[in-house]
């Protein structure tokens, strides 16, 4: 039986890392598994984190509806889920994965399926981001946060009332299963740059 080709693409930040990888999937992975240097052509896009925090390229191939998995960069949970509420992640390469795993997480991901840490994704089903996300409002809230505005100055900045502030933070601890506004800006600080691009491109906010 002939296996089905899967073309994968690495967008990794740094070079010598990419090519390491590269290499690495030529020479332990089945020929099935193939590098396209064009992520345009490619089926699963690997990506790094600093690709997808500053690289508004990362929305682009969002809307192509590519298979998105990301390097493992000590993430913690609450992180992880998080990103995946931003944008749709279908996997993690986590350091310790070995050939025979990473061959298995192509082909499970190829498939539309998750390759996660059981942990994580029994916190992913548990938590109300699996089946809500946060609405446009509510990013830009956590933007705000993250730019250490008060509920006075978000509410001057979005158009509306200290207390709809308020309802929106609620909201979002709630979906986070969090309780304070401090959680909200230590689970989502490593991912402003990504909130930032992804309110720029629903015109939510100007651009620099």
């Amino acid at each position: 039986m002939v296996e089905e080709k899967i073309r994968v693409s690495l967008l990794l930040e740094n070079r010598f890392l990419r090519e390491l990888l590269e290499n690495y999937i030529r020479q332990n992975l089945s020929p099935a598994v193939e590098v396209s240097v064009n992520w345009k052509e490619a089926d699963i896009v690997i990506l790094g984190y600093n690709y997808i925090t500053s690289n508004s390229e990362i929305l682009d191939i969002v809307e192509e509806d590519k298979k998105l998995l990301i390097l493992d960069y000590d993430f913690e949970e609450d992180e992880l889920i998080i990103l995946i509420n931003l944008l749709p992640i279908k996997g993690v390469i986590y350091k310790d994965t070995s050939v025979s795993q990473l061959e298995k997480c192509l082909k499970v991901v190829n498939r539309g399926e998750i390759w996660i840490k059981r942990t994580t994704f029994e916190k992913l089903i548990k938590s109300n981001l699996a089946v809500s996300s946060l609405t446009p409002k509510e990013m830009l809230v956590v933007y705000y946060l993250l730019e250490g505005l008060t509920n006075k100055e978000i509410g001057r900045k979005m158009g509306i009332t200290e207390q709809t502030v308020k309802h929106h933070i609620n909201s979002i601890l709630r979906k986070i299963n969090k309780r304070n506004r401090i959680d909200i800006v230590l689970n989502f600080y490593r991912f402003k740059k990504l909130l930032k691009l992804i309110l720029q491109r629903e015109s939510l906010l100007a651009h620099a």
